[in-house]
């Protein structure tokens, strides 16, 4: 009875043990599916978020005749706009977007689209205490100390927008957001996935604070690299014109 008694007590354990396995199993996968879900909201948020910006663009464009942040007479429609040092409201309306040491047209474009009542977010406009500061004077993204950056392309001679983070080389916006395979997946759905044509660009990021070299590699010879699944080799432009 007393041997009985304990290859009872063993296999029970084993029984145990299995019912503890296969609810670990449970948990690991479910936690793998719940971060791709999240990667993958968090990716659609990205698409979202420049379609959006697009329209706002095209919108401002057709109301105003000009490009917001360029735009020549902001002060006359906004009284809000007001001017700071080497950083006046009104853009000198060239429809180019400047950035040198007299002028922050690349800020003042996300406060003119703001004041215009085409984004929700209070965008103030300011340099003041940083030139860029995501979440106060332009769009903050999804990552840590992300961003959405325009810029002009001089060679098309379009608006780009960039999503990178900071602080990078110099303290500018060159910092990697997301890895090869996930701008791909961007590229992929709203483009060509092809990184040298097209409306998306892909750019190997800099990780490193004041390295000012390519540090890290997203794509190669024409095509995206996979096997970074997880990192943040790649920061990319998106073409909001064509």
């Amino acid at each position: 009875m007393h041997h009985q008694f304990i290859r009872n007590k063993k296999a029970f354990t084993l029984v145990e043990m299995s019912i503890v396995l296969v609810i670990t199993g449970l948990i690991v996968a479910g936690i793998v599916a719940g971060q791709s879900l999240v990667k993958q909201a968090n990716l659609r948020r990205i698409i979202t978020d420049f379609d959006k910006y697009t329209v706002a663009l095209n919108s401002f464009d057709l109301e105003y005749d000009a490009i917001p942040g360029d735009m020549a007479n902001a002060s006359s429609y906004w009284s809000a706009c007001a001017d700071e040092a080497n950083n006046p409201c009104n853009g000198n309306g060239d429809r180019d977007l400047d950035l040198d040491s007299g002028t922050r047209e690349i800020v003042r474009y996300w406060q003119h689209l703001y004041l215009a009542g085409l984004v929700h977010s209070n965008y103030d406009g300011s340099i003041v205490p940083e030139a860029y500061d995501p979440g106060r004077n332009l769009p903050k993204g999804n990552l840590t100390n992300s961003g959405y950056f325009v810029n002009h392309d001089l060679k098309r001679n379009v608006v780009v927008m960039e999503y990178s983070r900071m602080p990078g080389c110099n303290n500018a916006w060159n910092f990697g957001t997301l890895s090869g395979k996930d701008t791909y997946s961007i590229d992929n759905k709203v483009d060509d996935g092809i990184p040298a044509s097209g409306k998306v660009a892909p750019i190997n990021a800099t990780t490193a604070a004041g390295n000012c070299t390519q540090l890290t590699s997203c794509y190669a010879s024409g095509e995206y690299i996979f096997t970074d699944d997880n990192s943040f080799s790649c920061r990319f432009r998106y073409f909001l014109r064509m």
